[in-house]
């Protein structure tokens, strides 16, 4: 099971995006490690991808594709 939430707040002239995923894991202890090793490393790394998306787009109006020019890259939280 799985969950985001992608919140907008105006900042003077910018928009601050924020996103959180919250998700279960399952296997007890196996899905607690594996987590902490993998999972969570994945799951920043895709929503740092969404957002320098978002903010490429946002800033060009060009279609965002698998790659983004690294101009647009953001810092994750």
């Amino acid at each position: 099971n799985i969950t985001g939430q992608l919140s907008l707040r105006e900042d003077g002239s910018h928009t601050i995006v924020t996103m959180q995923l919250t998700y279960d894991t399952k296997l007890g202890v196996i899905g607690k490690a594996m987590n902490q090793v993998m999972i969570k490393s994945q799951y920043k790394k895709t929503i740092q991808r969404i957002l320098d998306g978002l903010k490429y787009h946002a800033e060009t109006g060009q279609v965002v594709d698998t790659k983004i020019p690294s101009q647009a890259q953001t810092t994750a939280a």
